[in-house]
């Protein structure tokens, strides 16, 4: 609470940082107390060694924040932030790649167009829809692979992971640029089309998290400032779907009970999962060593992978949706110093994400901002290399470089021509 109080008082700025940050106290902060007083789980031991984890994370983020400011120049750093951010004339020095924007925008709208028309997306969805709840052998077998069957399935969940985000805030974002109201209508029609992509993959966040994004860069590119009040006003819009979505894909039955599982979602559910780690780790599974992580278990070991999330929730066959901080993961990897050492990692990679995108004013780099905010909510939810890789923390930015290009620089003499 010390922590919170001071960061308030020196005045919260919005950045990806700070959205982390804001995440981490939504379900880590009062809700832990509440649910672990409720349950009268403070005297167990895992308790008090996921709250220890929790204490470690929150003083090596910023630390690593500190590391990266000793870097910089302070009194530069200090101006870049939203509210200044949002007051600049777009003085881009990239430009897009046209050309190589049109390319991903045919090439991602036949991947999601095959894998709904061709492989089942569209029929999943629909039978999930119409399909009750308590079923859930139906369910799990649809979400075995994101609602889509066949070889396009890891393609059609990469793409729409991140690269799709980032494709539909450009292509707005440019046809904006362009003042076509035909290549408006088109992008947002493209939009959409992403959007039942995410609806087919049966996830509940989903489609809600990339609406909720759409709706931030759309903020973002008519120079709109996002303060307490739009923040109510974008959440009269998104609590309502959401309500909607968990009437549907669950056994809810009503708003109230929609209501009931969602808080549960929220405030419940992760600091549970989250205690699952110390409570199995290592007592009853050894630390994993690096072998929890897909990539490096590939390389050095020929057994079945398992990962951990699967073996402390016993559902190594129905693959439930199952949700903890980055810091779990990195306990059952390395134990206490992988939180320490990610945390830090973290800390200081998001302080440079954010001077990547406040640095100079586009539409580009407000597509960026919005379509990251997908990692940063992942890191609450999965470990770190699937939130930096597969939900586009890294990723994205490399693919953004990809897509632009910078302004050749105009030399005095060729003004004094032209």
């Amino acid at each position: 609470m010390i922590v919170v109080i001071a960061y308030i008082k020196v005045g919260v700025k919005l950045s990806l940082f700070n959205i982390y940050f804001g995440l981490f106290f939504l379900f880590y902060g009062p809700a832990f107390f509440i649910y672990n007083n409720d349950k009268n789980l403070f005297e167990t031991d895992y308790a008090i060694d996921s709250a220890f984890m929790l204490i470690l994370f929150l003083l090596s983020f910023f630390l690593g924040r500190y590391l990266f400011l000793r870097n910089k120049n302070k009194d530069a750093l200090k101006k870049i932030n939203y509210n200044n951010w949002i007051k600049l004339p777009d003085n881009q020095t990239i430009v897009l790649k046209v050309g190589w924007l049109k390319a991903f925008i045919v090439a991602i709208a036949a991947i999601v167009f095959t894998g709904l028309f061709f492989y089942g997306g569209i029929s999943s969805l629909a039978k999930a829809v119409t399909t009750s709840y308590p079923d859930e052998g139906v369910i799990s077998g649809l979400r075995s692979e994101a609602g889509v069957n066949g070889w396009i399935a890891p393609l059609y969940t990469y793409v729409l992971t991140g690269i799709a985000r980032l494709t539909a805030f450009l292509f707005i974002g440019w046809a904006y640029k362009k003042r076509s109201f035909n290549l408006k209508v088109i992008s947002f029609a493209f939009a959409l089309f992403i959007s039942i992509g995410y609806l087919a993959n049966l996830s509940k966040s989903g489609f809600i998290v990339y609406l909720t994004q759409l709706i931030f860069f759309l903020l973002l590119l008519y120079n709109i400032k996002i303060n307490y009040k739009k923040v109510i006003l974008i959440l009269s819009i998104i609590f309502p779907l959401l309500i909607i979505v968990y009437m549907l894909a669950t056994n809810a039955g009503s708003s109230s009970g929609a209501l009931k599982l969602l808080a549960d979602r929220i405030f419940d559910e992760p600091i549970r999962c989250l205690q699952l780690y110390p409570y199995y780790y290592p007592k009853i599974y050894p630390y994993t060593y690096g072998m929890n992580i897909r990539v490096i278990h590939d390389m050095f070991s020929n057994a079945h992978y398992v990962p951990a999330n699967v073996l402390v929730s016993g559902s190594q066959f129905n693959q439930v949706t199952f949700n903890a901080m980055f810091i779990a993961d990195a306990y059952v990897d390395f134990s206490y110093p992988g939180v320490i050492v990610q945390s830090i990692f973290v800390g200081y990679y998001l302080s440079y994400l954010d001077v990547l995108i406040f640095r100079g004013n586009s539409y580009m780099k407000k597509a960026l901002f919005a379509a990251v905010l997908i990692g940063i909510f992942n890191l609450i939810n999965a470990g770190l290399v699937v939130s930096f890789f597969a939900f586009g923390l890294i990723t994205l930015p490399i693919f953004m470089r990809l897509l632009t290009k910078r302004k050749p620089k105009i030399h005095l003499r060729e003004k004094l021509i032209v």
